[in-house]
Order: C-alpha cells, then structure tokens, then sequence
C-alpha cells in the first residue's frame, strides 16, 4: 500500500504538534522538582500523622503531642533535604567524571569511538548510505556526539533537577509542609479528643491531594492513587495509635 504523500500545511502541523507534545528542558526540570515537592509533603505528613497518632493513642497530652510532632519535624526534614542533595550531587559527580573520560577518548581515540557510534545504530537497525550521514552527521559535531555517547553507551543523562542544594531545600520545605497539617489542630484545640479528630480529616484530605497530583506523574486514574495515599497515611496511622493505646496500657 502506497504512503501518503503528506502537504506542505499537513507537515507544518504535524511538526507543531510533535513539537507541543516533546518535554522541554524547562518542563522537566519543573516536573523534577514538583515531583520531589510531592514526596517530601507525603513523607512529612504521613510520618509526623503517625507520630501524632501514636502519642495521642497513649493519651500523653497536647504539649507532648506538639513536641513530638515537632521533632519528627525538625529531623525528618533534616533527613530528607540532606538525603536528596548527597544523593543528587553523587549522580552529578559520577556523571561528570565519565562525561571528561568520554570527552578525552573522542579527542585521542576518534576512530574507536566514531565506530561505536555506528555499532550503537547499527543496533537500531540503520544501515548503508543512512547508516553512514548519520555518523557523519553526529561526529562533525563534538557536543552532540559526546550527548550521544554519554546517553547510547552508559545510558546517562544530565538529572532535570541538577542543582543539589536547591533540590534538598525543596525536599525539606515540603516535608516541614507536609508535617505542619498533623500538629496545627493540637496548637488550637486544647481537647486531644477534638483536635485528634480533626488532625485525621486534614491529614486524609492531604494525603488525597497529594495522590490526585501525584498521578499525573505515575500516569494512574487520580481517584486510584488518591485512594491508596489515603489508605496508606490511615493504615499508618491506626497502627501507631493503637500501640501508642497497648504501651499506655502497660505503663
């Protein structure tokens, strides 16, 4: 069956469409960052949900409870922000180094590394005179041929939150955000019985927020995924508040 030659005006609107639906650098760089914002706010109010719960199983007090929650909050948020920036500045450095051995065996060993190139899209299934502009035209260009190398033959790539401090900040401060929601009721409501009442209505209705936007990255029905956190922080939560129930028992 023959291919249908494509118009000029057809084209131009089959390249703007393409073009609209690749990520930008500047897209995923804010999708990297939001989706790490959406993890340290569920680690946060989940965490300090079940601390909360646990103390206030225990039946300790609105002060106790506070200061628990508090220092669930001042170290996890600690934790989280130091975690993430080690972790991203490690990738950073691991990519860095193989980025200069890259760089260097392209300017002293051009053959063996012009012939990777073509085994790597031989592989594709590109052959003859294609197979050939392709080479020619990704090793004229040093950048896009080191790009091609870093990605093709170690499978890696620049992070889209490249900046570690930055993304530890953003871990923390969402973590702290996350934490705040469970303890807020307790500093308003002197009754542990009301304020715990109301610290598992707003913990809940986080926890599905945080599901309903964290499905636009997992690509799931937003209800699923708002379903499960919620399912997840109760889970947690139940748990932690009837052991906090048996030790008071005990003591």
């Amino acid at each position: 069956m023959a291919k249908k030659r494509l118009t000029p005006k057809e084209k131009q609107h089959l390249r703007k469409l393409a073009e609209e639906h690749l990520c930008t650098e500047e897209s995923a760089e804010f999708g990297g960052k939001l989706r790490q914002a959406v993890f340290g706010f569920n680690d946060g109010l989940v965490s300090t949900f079940a601390v909360v719960a646990g103390v206030a199983g225990a039946m300790l007090g609105s002060r106790v409870i506070i200061l628990t929650g508090l220092a669930n909050l001042v170290a996890g948020a600690f934790s989280m922000g130091l975690g993430s920036y080690l972790s991203l500045k490690s990738e950073n450095e691991y990519y860095d180094k193989q980025l200069v051995d890259e760089q260097k065996e392209i300017e002293t060993k051009p053959d063996i590394e012009r012939e990777e190139v073509r085994i790597i899209y031989m592989k594709k299934g590109f052959s003859g005179k294609l197979l050939d502009k392709m080479v020619d035209k990704i090793t004229s260009n040093k950048q896009l041929w080191l790009d091609v190398m870093m990605k093709e033959e170690f499978g890696l790539s620049r992070n889209a939150c490249a900046e570690p401090r930055l993304l530890g900040l953003i871990m923390s401060g969402a973590f702290v955000i996350g934490s705040i929601i469970p303890i807020l009721p307790y500093l308003f409501f002197p009754l542990n019985g009301e304020a715990l009442k109301i610290t598992i209505a707003f913990s809940l209705i986080g926890l599905f927020l945080a599901g309903v936007i964290k499905s636009f990255f997992t690509k799931e029905h937003w209800l699923k995924v708002g379903l499960e956190m919620v399912a997840i922080g109760a889970i947690s939560a139940g748990a932690t508040y009837f052991i906090g129930q048996w030790f008071a028992g005990l003591v």
